[in-house]
């Protein structure tokens, strides 16, 4: 049986200034997780929870441009979106 290993994925939107993440947590011990993003590393962005588990936060792009994300239930997901804050 085929089990995605996916943990969130990155779309864009239909707007040209919207951006969202969909994060998921499937069921597996890690409350946290790094997602590779395209950001420059240092870029600050506010994130807007629309939808699941989690809130609204702000953080800085990683070394590599990741984000790290928590959902602490297992089979949960969140779907934020994002803008660049300077």
């Amino acid at each position: 049986m085929y089990r995605p290993e996916n943990h969130g994925q990155v779309f864009k939107a239909l707007k040209m200034d919207t951006v969202i993440f969909l994060i998921f947590r499937e069921n597996n011990k890690n409350k946290t997780m790094q997602l590779n993003t395209w950001l420059k590393p240092g870029t600050s962005i506010e994130l807007e929870r629309i939808l699941g588990e989690g809130d609204n936060f702000h953080v800085k792009a990683g070394e590599d441009g990741q984000i790290s994300f928590k959902l602490v239930t297992e089979n949960s997901y969140s779907l934020y979106k994002y803008k660049i804050v300077q």
